[in-house]
């Protein structure tokens, strides 16, 4: 990869040549039919070549490319807007007499002041998902790690204490989400807040809220989005079914229930029209001592998602137990896909591989040795009675549905999953449960080898 300085220089030089240069010339030959342009501070901006614009995307990716903790925290595309708006303010404060090689160099100093500054400056926000979860909304506040999950009413209250949202503007959103007409405001910046929090949080009884530090906007928002959907499936988990639990443990910011339509024609027959729902407007209903004894029996399976939650979104993700936690969190994170996918052969997949996950990545070998650790079983006991044994389920998830799948060697494309699908889930699951309750009950545990191991 050609060097930072070198670049730099080739910035320096190839804009001093452009002084004077008529603006129809520096587009010459230029596919991008509008100019490029790049802010220069409060002098204005610069307009630049196709040649400039290509150098200060390969000088974003070498410079992101020596700050290896920002591979987590900012997308590519995000760093290279950063440059890009600092290149120009970076080369003004140079004096044109300033040969090209210590122009470059100076250039590169102020540059990188820059974006240190612009890392540096990285806060601490907190985002925020409205959600539906629970068929009643009248389950209290609780936490996995980063994500807080409550009812809206106590999320308004919350922000109104922390100053966020004013005591008018939560009045007025308690109102609207009670079906009441509201009196049009006047145009303000309370005004678009409230259209905003309405927006986000329609048809959603609960709120999804994920505090992170030291991330770009970007970064941060998909981030926060994965931490909690990883949250939702973890109280998924407490369903025999969290497939079906998640159909109504829904973001919006992961789309709205909706119906899949589709007309069919058959010869001799009328059009027939056939609709299915996906999702639901709410998961199923727990009363709220319900809910505070699965708290008690599941503390250290929370404990330990909270804790591997945590760790994904760590901008340093150096700890004693990263790799317990990172074996977990991917194993979540897969599970979750599962939970969501609408083709049974992409769920096994999915699932087969939170299988892999908890297993360190042993194939089926090590997904059976696994479940025989952690659930006590044999691979010649039958998964449910008059079933399969668990090494044939284990054969049928591992190498049929998951390694001939994305190998493109499978011979089963298009045949029915479901029953193969049902059955990598509960395989997936009862290991999950009891691979974060080894984790969460045992803090001195910190390799990921102790989850399938004695």
């Amino acid at each position: 990869m050609v060097a930072q300085a070198t670049l730099a220089q080739n910035i320096v030089e190839s804009l001093d040549r452009l002084q004077g240069v008529e603006p129809s010339q520096i587009m010459k030959g230029d596919d991008f039919k509008l100019p490029r342009l790049i802010p220069a501070g409060p002098d204005g901006s610069f307009q630049i070549s196709k040649a400039i614009d290509e150098d200060i995307g390969t000088l974003a990716a070498v410079l992101k490319s020596a700050r290896p903790a920002l591979a987590k925290t900012v997308r590519d595309e995000e760093w290279r807007t950063w440059v890009r708006n600092e290149v120009g303010p970076s080369v003004v404060g140079i004096d044109p007499a300033t040969p090209t090689t210590e122009a470059g160099a100076a250039m590169l100093r102020a540059l990188e002041l820059r974006l240190d500054q612009i890392v540096a400056g990285l806060n601490s926000r907190e985002h925020a998902f409205g959600a539906t979860l629970f068929g009643n909304a009248d389950i209290p506040r609780f936490d996995f790690g980063p994500v807080t999950i409550e009812p809206i009413d106590g999320w308004l209250t919350r922000k109104e204490a922390e100053g966020f949202v004013s005591s008018v503007t939560a009045r007025r959103v308690r109102s609207a989400l009670a079906g009441k007409k509201q009196v049009k405001r006047k145009s303000s910046v309370e005004a678009f807040q409230e259209n905003d929090i309405l927006k986000v949080t329609r048809n959603s009884p609960y709120v999804v809220s994920v505090k992170l530090g030291g991330y770009g906007s970007a970064a941060g928002l998909e981030t926060a989005a994965e931490a909690a959907r990883l949250a939702l499936v973890t109280v998924a988990l407490v369903w025999t079914r969290p497939t079906d639990a998640m159909r109504g443990f829904r973001m919006n910011f992961d789309g709205p229930v909706y119906n899949r339509m589709a007309l069919t024609f058959v010869p001799g027959r009328t059009i027939l029209a056939g609709s299915s729902l996906q999702g639901h407007p709410a998961g199923p209903r727990i009363e709220a001592k319900a809910w505070a004894k699965v708290q008690t029996d599941y503390v250290a399976i929370f404990d330990a998602a909270g804790e591997a939650i945590q760790h994904r979104v760590n901008p340093d993700s150096t700890s004693p137990r990263a790799s317990i936690m990172n074996a977990l969190a991917q194993a979540l994170f897969w599970f979750h896909a599962g939970c969501v996918q609408s083709s049974d052969s992409s769920a096994v997949v999915n699932f087969s591989a939170c299988l892999d996950a908890l297993s360190g990545g042993h194939k089926a070998k090590g997904i059976l040795g696994l479940t025989e650790t952690r659930l006590g079983v044999k691979g010649s006991d039958p998964i449910n009675p008059g079933g399969p044994t668990f090494k044939a389920v284990v054969d049928r998830i591992y190498n049929d549905g998951r390694s001939r799948t994305v190998h493109g060697t499978s011979a089963k494309v298009g045949h029915d999953w479901t029953e193969t699908r049902g059955l990598a889930e509960q395989l997936a699951r009862v290991t999950l449960l009891a691979c974060l309750d080894r984790a969460g009950g045992n803090s001195n545990l910190t390799d990921a080898d102790a989850l399938w191991t004695r």
